[in-house]
């Protein structure tokens, strides 16, 4: 239950004694209780127009407003009526904190997005409704949230005290349900403030397939309203607490009571629709159509036609399983949308589907629905896989710069291409661009195309963007989401043996299904990539890690990106910053790797992070002066030196030697880059030994990682001769 705080008598002069009374209650999730309720109630009091009352309903109030379902948005639970004041002020309040770079350490910034409703008190009727939004930024984060409401209700609050101080005579409201856009509501609008004149009919808003207007003049009516309602081609059917619920008339033959089948029928259910997932629809399906039989025998050869003008690109026919008796049946709907719609439709618009149930020779059943159509920027973050939809690989401005920056790079550096590709993005001058509202709830999304013709992108747009143009160059991207925020991580196509490859520990890095990811701040694409590297592991280590993963290569699946001829962009020229920017990634993690090196705490850890910094001869003197010590470990650092550099043949010798020494248990991955030696020199007999003591000691992982690291042993010339990369080998320098 709501504990709200329903304020009274506190102002020491009282208004008038004509003001209205309000009574505020105001829902906010779990740790966010009461302060939004209490700027609200300032401000009420603040305008000295309403009485803002009294402890007494305060119990009552609690006993009948459910916080849960004010969150849901059920802003008028059944029985909300008979309170000893005029007005009920009921709202939800939702804060977000939004992170990032841009804010630094010290500031916290706070959205809110506040939704209130005035509720006449004794009908329990919504007389208006409001959203209004709100941000704060401070040092602290109880004053940013507190900033936040001030300004979201600063708002709202004055229309919400001129309506509460208004006339309340001849007011009604009329819901027209199955509008089919935001056309349609205006000119019934129109029509209404004809046929009702002198009175007055406003349009306030359009959700779900509804339109409200509110109505108030001389001579306004129920009787008056159902008259001119019905004769603009909209049937009232019902009417309730002076709310008139009508639909709009459907289109075509309606079926009457004396030739529609009593026991067969049809309900459908549609989910709102995304444009961006038009593709996914064509595929996969969304929503569906339920065939009910109520009858005693199984019915079977009925189809459903669904049409939805200016929706779909045509009338959809499909065959219905056989229904049992007393049973049902639900069809999946494959909608394939039109196009002009898809590419053309700007903002939120409803549009009507008619479902008709029909057998070989007759119309059995018709059904309406209105459903909200969102345009193809708009995502759904509470279904955050679906942003798969907007990373569009096949983007052809993608392409050209994949081409560009992609060729001739070094084979044995994997940060190469990552460094390469972000230098071709960064040389086309974009910008990140603050979002006023973080990923949460309904929001937009840039393709890449638009994002390139436009210069500048949020997090989410720019995110989108990196992970296109990866995609594009064969790289594999993931999306990583943290609170109020979204990363890019690219894939190194180093396993996870290989991670002293990618420079030390605290560069960060992201293991995923046997790979490494650089995760990358995409708002950063101004600066260097050592930069963005570096940003975007502080924003994981700040959120404990990223709160979802949006594996592009699986959710394309589900999510494929829509088909669209893409703007061009005129690309700038990439070569110079090219190398630049690898330079500056050889410099950061050369600075690193010296930094480790003053840290080093054996010989052996630092051998090898001489090795990383190009010093392979002092490695080796090292680890030498450590074999002749009796430390028999360094004989392996040895022998995968040797397997480097293409001396098979010795790197064996040291294998077989430091196995001899580790006894009956040797370490899994000794066993398995002594199998990658023997593969180097043909020997495939001792290579397969290797591999079944691996599996007779249970390191089933080990093998699979040599399965993935080692070329094909049955294949022709397969060598891990000369260039054997450093990833292949599955115990190496790991300082």
């Amino acid at each position: 239950m709501v504990g709200a705080v329903i304020w009274g008598l506190l102002a020491l002069t009282a208004p008038a004694a004509a003001a209205p009374r309000v009574a505020v209650v105001i829902a906010s999730p779990l740790g966010q209780e009461g302060l939004a309720e209490d700027v609200v109630v300032r401000a009420l009091l603040a305008s000295q127009q309403v009485e803002v009352l009294d402890e007494a309903q305060r119990r009552k109030l609690r006993g009948l407003t459910d916080q849960a379902a004010l969150l849901r948005g059920e802003w008028v639970p059944p029985g909300l009526t008979g309170f000893d004041v005029d007005w009920l002020v009921l709202g939800r309040a939702h804060f977000e904190r939004v992170g990032g770079q841009v804010l630094g350490d010290k500031l916290v910034r706070f959205d809110l997005v506040l939704e209130l409703r005035l509720v006449e008190a004794d009908t329990a009727l919504v007389r208006r409704g409001w959203s209004s939004t709100g941000q704060g930024l401070a040092l602290s984060a109880s004053s940013a949230q507190r900033q936040a409401a001030e300004r979201a209700a600063a708002k709202v609050v004055p229309e919400l005290v001129a309506t509460a101080t208004s006339s309340r005579d001849d007011l009604l409201e009329l819901v027209v349900e199955g509008l089919p856009d935001a056309a349609t509501a205006e000119g019934l609008a129109a029509r209404l403030n004809f046929e009702l004149a002198p009175g007055r009919a406003e349009w306030t808003s359009m959700e779900r397939g509804q339109a409200r207007y509110r109505l108030q003049g001389a001579g306004t009516s129920p009787t008056t309203l159902s008259r001119s309602v019905e004769s603009a081609g909209v049937a009232i059917h019902s009417v309730s607490q002076g709310v008139l619920y009508a639909r709009l008339a459907p289109r075509g033959p309606v079926l009457t009571q004396a030739n529609a089948p009593t026991h067969l029928g049809v309900t459908i259910d549609l989910p709102p629709l995304f444009l961006a997932q038009a593709e996914a629809y064509a595929r996969h399906g969304v929503g569906g159509v339920v065939v009910i039989n109520r009858g005693n025998k199984v019915q079977d050869g009925l189809r459903i036609r669904v049409e939805g003008p200016g929706l779909l690109a045509a009338p959809l026919t499909l065959s219905v399983p056989s229904v049992p008796a007393k049973g049902q049946q639900r069809v999946p709907l494959p909608l394939v949308l039109d196009r002009t719609r898809v590419f053309g439709q700007r903002g939120r618009q409803s549009a009507v589907l008619q479902v008709k149930l029909q057998s070989a020779s007759a119309e059995l059943s018709l059904e309406s629905v209105s459903v909200t159509v969102h345009d193809r920027r708009t995502v759904d973050w509470s279904q955050p896989e679906g942003v798969a939809a907007f990373v569009t690989a096949d983007d052809p401005n993608l392409r050209r710069l994949a081409d560009q920056v992609m060729a001739e790079l070094p084979a044995s550096d994997p940060l190469a291409p990552l460094a390469a590709l972000w230098a071709g993005l960064r040389a086309q001058g974009l910008r990140y661009r603050t979002d006023a509202t973080p990923p949460s709830g309904l929001d937009e999304v840039a393709r890449p195309d638009e994002v390139l013709a436009e210069g500048s992108g949020d997090c989410e747009d720019l995110a989108v963007l990196v992970a296109s143009a990866a995609e594009a160059a064969g790289i594999d991207a993931i999306l990583l989401m943290t609170p109020g925020h979204v990363l890019v991580a690219l894939g190194t196509k180093v396993p996870h043996q290989g991670e002293g490859w990618l420079g030390p520990e605290a560069h960060g890095r992201l293991e995923d299904q046997g790979q490494w990811f650089v995760p990358l701040e995409a708002t950063l694409l101004d600066r260097p990539f050592s930069e963005a590297w570096m940003a975007g592991a502080a924003e994981l280590d700040r959120a404990g890690g990223p709160s979802r993963r949006i594996r592009l290569s699986e959710e394309w699946q589900r999510h494929p990106p829509l088909s669209a001829t893409p703007r061009v962009a005129a690309l700038r020229p990439t070569d110079a910053g090219r190398a630049r920017e690898l330079e500056l990634l050889r410099s950061s993690l050369a600075q690193a790797w010296d930094r480790a090196l003053l840290r080093a705490a054996t010989p052996g850890a630092r051998a090898r992070i001489l090795f990383h910094l190009g010093r392979s001869e002092e490695a080796e003197q090292i680890w030498r002066r450590e074999l002749a010590a009796g430390v028999w470990s360094a004989g392996i650092d040895l022998s995968n030196l040797a397997l480097i550099a293409g001396d098979a043949g010795a790197a064996q010798l040291g294998y077989q030697a430091a196995l001899e020494k580790a006894g009956p248990h040797p370490p899994p991955e000794l066993l398995a880059n002594a199998a990658l030696a023997s593969l180097a020199l043909g020997d495939r007999q001792r290579f397969g030994r290797r591999v079944v003591e691996l599996l007779d000691g249970g390191h089933h992982e080990v093998v699979r990682a040599l399965a993935r690291g080692a070329p094909d042993p049955l294949q022709k010339g397969a060598s891990v001769g000369n260039g054997t990369p450093l990833a292949w080998l599955l115990f190496w320098l790991s300082p």
